[in-house]
Formats: structure tokens, C-alpha cells, sequence
């Protein structure tokens, strides 16, 4: 960290300083060109007034007033122009500093330097006919590195000085100094992401130095929660954490028509439910859309794409499945997948497909909780809302009955509830289930049974009436 950011220094004020000196340049250029007028008037009536200063004593007056005018104005103009030059004089000097402590930090960083000197001398003397005395002297110096890092409470000191010098150069510019760690809530336990905290909570503290962090849920909730037990890592090294929460379907919405141009509604909203609310899974299902309808339809084909769209999705999830070691001793499960691979289900609905994984006999009934079941449990879910995206993106929905499913003043919105159960197919299997069934009741369509049997309930409302009551 404390390299990225000598390097990110000397990166930027070089930068800046490149154009600091085309700034220079235009400064100069409109200087010159503002100075002839004010030379050309208040010159002249500063020549006015010396050239007619004996005359008259009406001419001497106006020659005094001539002459104070002028020269305030030349003095005025000119001494601003000075001091501003001195201020961009120091303000470059202090560019230079900055550039050159980074780059000595970074010598420091990854070498230890061990300076040698070293000195000799002889003197010889001889007396007889002659007086003889001799002098000789010889002296060496040198530098050898060797790479060897620093220790860990040494860097922590360079870091904190350097950092405070950087941010101190960032405010008399308007500006501050913003450090990033990224990747942190992709540590697998709020423990271990405790440990780390713990370890470079030191770094933490710099006056105008800000860190930017990304932490798991269970940082957050372990921060949330602070007071009801011991202060943790989490507690005493934040200022604030933010939840960032999924994307609603208006928010999908405003920023797919921000980055793409001719996306109809019908195509907004399933994207929207294809990411489950994350941004980079909304611009990743546009780029499918977009290449789909390029490559092997017109635009206006809006239920072949879908279909084609998710089939792939399906292929792409059972073939990812069927290398799981876990499934290779499932021989039902895997003739199934083949049998997905090979196209054996393409003209057939994904209902049909359901049917024959929830079919299959499991290798092993005495284990529920093991991790083919667990896998099967996924499939399940997953085969079960692409089943309801196919049966609620068809020929039907048109722009209106997309405005009117995203309408949320009774409720969630309809591509919300799809959205949500995509999140929870990565957490909870069971719940993903519910929240399918839920949104097919809302849409007017028969929802399913997540035991054994699979059996159809026929929902009693209409489409967009009343939001069922959650599962208890």
C-alpha cells in the first residue's frame, strides 16, 4: 500500500504539473496580450505627465494626476503579475518535494542501503646528506544495496509521515487524498476479515486521509451491532459503513438508458431480472440481448430471444454442474444434463425438464443434507424461475403491461420479486423457491410445490392485483 501510493503520487503531480505548464504558457500568452492596451494608455499617461510636468501650472496639475493614475495602475498590474509568479515559483518547488520523498520512500521500501568509507595513509622520513619526508595518503568511499524490506513498524512511520505530507500538498490545491482496499469482503469469514483489520488498523488516523473499504455482510452486521457486546476490529477501525443494496428495477433502468441507446422496455426489465439487481450482471445480460438480437434475430423477435437467451443460460448452468464431483455418482442426474447438453430438451418446455430432474431417483436417500442434495436443491430453483422468465417474457408484454408490472404503489414491484428470487438462488435455495412462487401468483400463473411431488397451484387473483402474503 504504501509503494501504490509513492507511485500514485509521483503519477499525479507530474501530471499536474504538465499542465500547470501549459497553463503557465496560456497565462503568459494573455498577460502579453493584456499588457499592450494598459501599457499603451496608462504608459502614456505616466510620458504625458513627466513630458508636461514644467509647464503651466493648470498643465503641472493634470501632469501630477497623470502620473499617480498611471503609475498606481502599472504598479498595480505589474506587482500582482510578480507575486503571483512567486507564488507559482513556491507552488512548483513544493510539486518537486513531493515527487522526490516518494521517490526516495520507494528506494527505502525495497532496499537497505549500507554505506562504506574508509581511509589510509603512509609517512616515510630519512635523515642523513639529505632530508628526506614523504606523505601518502589514500582515501575510498561507496555505496552497496542490497534488497531487503523494511521492518513492519518502520514502514508504518514512513507510511503515516508520508501520508500526512501528501495530504497536507492535497489541501493547499483543493483536494484530499482518498485510499481504496478493495476486495475485502471477498475474505471468507468476518473472522479472518477481523485478523486483517487488526493488522493495518495502525495505517488508520492520518489527518485528511481517507479509506474507502469494502467489507462482507458480516462485517456489517458484526458493526450494526456494536454496544451489545465488546467493541470488535470492526467497531473501533470504522468511522461508517454503507450498505450498497441491490439495484430496484428503476435504478436498472436509468443506468441501462444511460450506456444503451434503443432498449425497449420488455427488454429493460429482463435484463433487470436476469442480474438479480447487480450492476455488473445488468450490463453483462444488455450485452447478451444485444449480441443475441445482432446474431441470430431482429429486435422485434422479443420471444425468441428470451427463449433463446435463457436456454443458454440453462446449458451454460447444467454443463457447469454436471463437472461437480458430487454429481459424477449421481447417474440419473447426469443422464438428464446429457441429455440438456445434446439438445435433447430444445423444443420442449423447461416445465418438461423440471419434471424429469425432480424424476430422477438421488444416489443416496439417507443423506438430505449432503452436497449432491444440496446441488439438486440448487437446480431445482434455478430451473424453476427460468421456467417463470420464459412464461412472463413472451409475446404478451408489451410496454404497457411492463409499466403497469413496475408499478409499485401496492407493493413490490413485479420485476423486483423475479430480481430477488435471482439474488437468492447464491444463499438460499428455499427461499429462491418462494419467492418464484410468489412472483408466478402475482403474474397469474400456477406456482409449484418445492417438495417431491411438484404439484401446480392455481393462483386465485388476477395478474398485478393484490401482493400475496409472504410464506410463513
Amino acid at each position: 500500500m504504501f509503494a501504490t501510493l509513492c507511485r500514485s503520487v509521483v503519477v499525479k503531480v507530474k501530471r499536474r504539473r504538465r499542465g500547470a505548464g501549459s497553463l503557465s504558457l496560456g497565462y503568459l500568452i494573455g498577460l502579453f496580450v493584456v499588457s499592450i492596451p494598459v501599457n499603451a494608455i496608462f504608459g502614456g499617461m505616466v510620458w504625458f505627465g513627466l513630458h508636461n510636468y514644467s509647464g503651466s501650472p493648470p498643465l503641472q496639475g493634470l501632469s501630477a494626476m497623470a502620473i499617480v493614475a498611471g503609475g498606481s495602475v502599472l504598479l498595480f498590474f505589474y506587482g500582482n503579475f510578480g507575486l503571483d509568479l512567486v507564488k507559482r515559483w513556491w507552488r512548483l518547488r513544493a510539486d518537486r518535494r513531493l515527487p522526490r520523498a516518494a521517490l526516495r520512500n520507494l528506494a527505502r521500501i525495497r532496499y537497505l542501503q549500507t554505506h562504506t568509507e574508509s581511509w589510509s595513509g603512509t609517512l616515510k622520513a630519512s635523515l642523513g646528506t639529505k632530508l628526506g619526508l614523504g606523505l601518502d595518503g589514500q582515501r575510498s568511499r561507496g555505496v552497496s544495496r542490497a534488497e531487503q524490506p523494511l521492518g513492519y513498524p518502520e514502514i508504518v512511520r514512513l507510511f503515516r509521515v508520508f501520508a500526512s505530507m501528501t495530504s497536507a500538498h492535497a489541501r493547499e490545491q483543493g483536494g484530499r487524498v482518498l485510499i481504496g482496499i478493495d476486495e475485502l469482503d471477498k475474505i471468507a469469514s468476518a473472522d479472518q476479515g477481523e485478523k486483517f483489520l487488526n493488522e493495518i488498523k495502525s495505517i488508520f488516523g492520518v489527518p485528511g486521509v481517507y479509506f474507502l473499504i469494502t467489507v462482507s455482510d458480516d462485517a456489517l452486521t458484526a458493526f450494526e451491532r456494536r454496544g451489545i457486546r465488546l467493541r470488535d476490529a470492526f467497531d473501533s477501525s470504522f468511522d461508517e459503513i454503507l450498505r450498497v443494496e441491490l439495484l430496484s428495477y428503476g435504478e436498472s433502468r436509468r443506468m441501462l438508458y444511460r450506456r444503451v441507446i434503443g432498449l425497449s422496455e420488455p427488454y429493460v426489465a429482463l435484463c433487470h431480472a436476469l442480474s438479480g439487481g447487480l450492476a455488473r450482471d445488468l450490463i453483462r445480460s444488455a450485452r447478451h440481448v444485444i449480441r443475441s438480437a445482432t446474431e441470430h434475430g431482429k429486435p422485434d423477435e422479443f420471444d425468441s430471444i428470451v427463449r433463446r437467451l435463457i436456454r443458454d443460460d440453462v446449458r451454460r448452468k447444467t454443463g457447469a454442474l454436471s463437472q461437480i464431483e458430487a454429481i459424477r455418482n449421481d447417474t440419473a442426474l447426469l443422464h438428464v444434463l446429457h441429455r440438456i447438453k445434446v439438445g435433447y430438451y430444445a423444443e420442449k418446455e423447461l416445465s418438461d425438464l423440471l419434471h424429469d430432474v425432480r424424476a430422477a431417483p438421488p444416489k443416496n436417500q439417507r443423506k438430505p443434507d449432503s452436497e449432491a442434495d444440496l446441488l439438486r436443491r440448487e437446480l431445482f430453483a434455478f430451473l424453476y424461475l427460468s421456467m417463470t422468465l420464459e412464461d412472463v417474457f413472451n409475446e404478451h408484454l408489451d410496454e404497457d403491461l411492463v409499466r403497469a408490472a413496475a408499478d409499485d404503489s401496492h407493493g413490490q414491484c413485479l420485476f423486483d420479486m423475479l430480481a430477488s428470487a435471482r439474488s437468492a438462488l447464491g444463499t438460499n435455495t428455499e427461499l429462491a423457491w418462494r419467492l418464484t412462487s410468489e412472483a408466478r401468483s402475482a403474474w397469474g400463473l400456477d406456482s409449484w410445490d418445492s417438495g417431491a411431488g411438484g404439484h401446480a397451484h392455481r393462483p386465485r387473483g388476477r395478474p398485478f392485483g393484490v401482493q400475496p402474503s409472504p410464506t410463513p
